[in-house]
């Protein structure tokens, strides 16, 4: 498996796991050790607030590792990323 498909492998879990609530999904990361990716995701929180500091800063944006296997494609673990 490359780079793109376990990308790819990343992107469906997360967007069949998080659904519509994963607004603004983006590519942060991308390693590949001892036969697992790690792909980095992030997107725009859901109860992010809408006002001038938001507009300001920006939108804040959570961050989730998805370790897919090199070998099956499978998915072994999705964990959280501080910013």
């Amino acid at each position: 498996m490359d780079a793109k498909q376990a990308t790819q492998k990343a992107l469906e879990y997360a967007n069949e796991l998080l659904g519509n609530s994963a607004r603004d999904l983006r590519l942060e990361e991308v390693d590949r050790s001892g036969g697992v990716w790690k792909i980095t995701l992030s997107w725009e929180e859901r109860a992010a607030a809408k006002g001038m500091l938001s507009q300001i800063n920006g939108t804040p944006r959570e961050f989730k590792v998805f370790s897919i296997d090199d070998a099956t494609g499978q998915m072994v673990s999705m964990k959280l990323r501080s910013a």
